[in-house]
C-alpha cells in the first residue's frame, strides 16, 4: 500500500484503500448551471417514511442492491435541497484524508448552488492542510446514471467496486486516491436519532439494517479545542437481537480536525457549535450465529455539536 507522501507539498502518491464504500449520493453529464435559475419549492410530500426501511426501498422502486444510478445526482439541487459525496481514509502510516464534494454549503440548504470541495489532509507528524475550492456553475459536472463528478480540476468516479478521485488545492497539495470496496454496499440514511449499523462478512451481508444501537461513553471526558465541548476517552456501541450481538468500541481518541460546523447557514446558532473529526483504535467483536469474533484496527469517527 502506498501512502501520502510525509511532506504533502504536491499531489500524493496514489495509494490503494481497501475498504467498505458508503456512497453517500451520486450521476450521461449534466451541467449543473442548467439549475442555476430554479427557484421552485419542492412539493409537500404526504407520506413520510424512513430513508433506511424496505417500505423506502419499495416506495423508492429500489432494487434490493444498489444500482450505479444511486450514487449518480438524485435531485435537482433547487433551494431546500441538498447532496454531496463525502471520502474519508486512514492510512497505515498514520495520514488521514477527508475530502467532500458538495453542491452546496451543508448547512444553507435554502440557498443557492454554490458548488466546492473541501479538503483535510493530515500527514504522518500531524500537519494539516485544509482548504475549500469553489467553483463557478458552468464548472460543475454530475452524471446521473453513474458516480461521475467534476468540480474544474476536481473529479471522482466509481463503478460500485472501484472509487478513482482526484483533488488538487491552490495551496499546492492534493491527492489522488483509489478505494476499492471490501464489502457489498448498503444504503444509509433516515434513522433519525436511532443509530443504525452494517454488517458485512466478506462478500456476504450480514445485517443491512441494525437499528436500536446503544451507544455509551466511559473513561474520562477530554475538553476539545474549543475549550467548551468534551467527547468521551472511549466510545461503546452495542446492539442484540436475541443471541445475535455486535460490539464496537473505539478507544485512544485524537483531534484530526476541528472547527466551528457553521459554515453559511440559515439556522438560529446558539452556543458554540462544534466538528471533531476523531482518529483511534477500533475493536469489533460480532456474534452471530455462532461464534465471537473480534477484529481491531484503525478507526476515524466524527462528533458534531449542534450548539
Amino acid at each position: 500500500m502506498k501512502n501520502f507522501d510525509s511532506t504533502i507539498k504536491q499531489r500524493t502518491r496514489q495509494p490503494m484503500i481497501k475498504m467498505a464504500i458508503v456512497a453517500i449520493l451520486s450521476i450521461g453529464l449534466i451541467n449543473i448551471l442548467l439549475y442555476s435559475a430554479t427557484a421552485g419549492a419542492t412539493t409537500p410530500q404526504t407520506r413520510v417514511i424512513v430513508g433506511d426501511t424496505r417500505q423506502y426501498m419499495e416506495y423508492e422502486d429500489l432494487a434490493p442492491t444498489m444500482q450505479p444510478w444511486e450514487n449518480g445526482l438524485r435531485i435537482n439541487p433547487m433551494p431546500g435541497t441538498f447532496e454531496w459525496w463525502y471520502f474519508q481514509g486512514t492510512f497505515d502510516d498514520g495520514s488521514h484524508a477527508e475530502i467532500t464534494f458538495l453542491v452546496k454549503p451543508w448547512m444553507n440548504s435554502s440557498g443557492s448552488i454554490d458548488p466546492y470541495v473541501g479538503f483535510s489532509l493530515t500527514t504522518p507528524n500531524g500537519t494539516v492542510h485544509r482548504d475549500q475550492i469553489h467553483v463557478s456553475t458552468d464548472k460543475f459536472f454530475s452524471a446521473r446514471n453513474t458516480l461521475n463528478v467534476t468540480m474544474d480540476n476536481n473529479w471522482v468516479r466509481d463503478d460500485l467496486k472501484t472509487i478513482k478521485l482526484h483533488a488538487e488545492s491552490s495551496k499546492g497539495f492534493g491527492a489522488d486516491l483509489v478505494f476499492n470496496s471490501a464489502a457489498p454496499l448498503g444504503r444509509f440514511g433516515g434513522a433519525g436519532l436511532i443509530s443504525s449499523m452494517y454488517i458485512a462478512r466478506g462478500n456476504q451481508v450480514v445485517y443491512d439494517i441494525i437499528k436500536g444501537v446503544n451507544v455509551n461513553a466511559s473513561g474520562r471526558n477530554i475538553t476539545d479545542t474549543s475549550g467548551a465541548h468534551n467527547y468521551p476517552e472511549t466510545l461503546n456501541l452495542h446492539w442484540q437481537n436475541g443471541t445475535d450481538t455486535v460490539n464496537l468500541a473505539l478507544t485512544n481518541p485524537k483531534i484530526v480536525q476541528a472547527g466551528s460546523s457553521v459554515v453559511r447557514t440559515n439556522a438560529t446558532i446558539v452556543g458554540t457549535p462544534e466538528y471533531l473529526r476523531l482518529s483511534g483504535n477500533g475493536t469489533l467483536n460480532v456474534s452471530i450465529a455462532g461464534p465471537n469474533e473480534t477484529e481491531s484496527g484503525p478507526a476515524v469517527w466524527e462528533v458534531n455539536y449542534g450548539h
